[in-house]
């Protein structure tokens, strides 16, 4: 991804949630997607990363979890230049 969809997807969270959220997400999505030594599935870290969500206290309904995850999954792949 370029920086524009990077730029686009930060428009988005901000414009859905609190910036305090996402960081926090991002943290959560960081965490489990460099830990494990890469043993973990993509479905394994998405439910790693809802479950330390949850027990942070990070209260959104399901989806909208889902799409936090995804949102900050698709920006750190796009750091990387993936």
């Amino acid at each position: 991804m370029n920086p524009i969809v990077v730029f686009l997807i930060e428009q988005l969270i901000t414009a859905l949630f609190s910036p305090d959220t996402f960081a926090r997400v991002e943290a959560a999505v960081l965490r489990w997607e460099t830990s494990h030594d890469g043993l973990l599935s993509g479905p394994a870290k998405q439910a790693g990363a809802a479950s330390e969500i949850a027990t942070l206290g990070i209260a959104q309904p399901g989806n909208a979890t889902n799409l936090l995850i995804e949102l900050a999954v698709a920006k750190l792949n796009a750091n990387k230049g993936n």
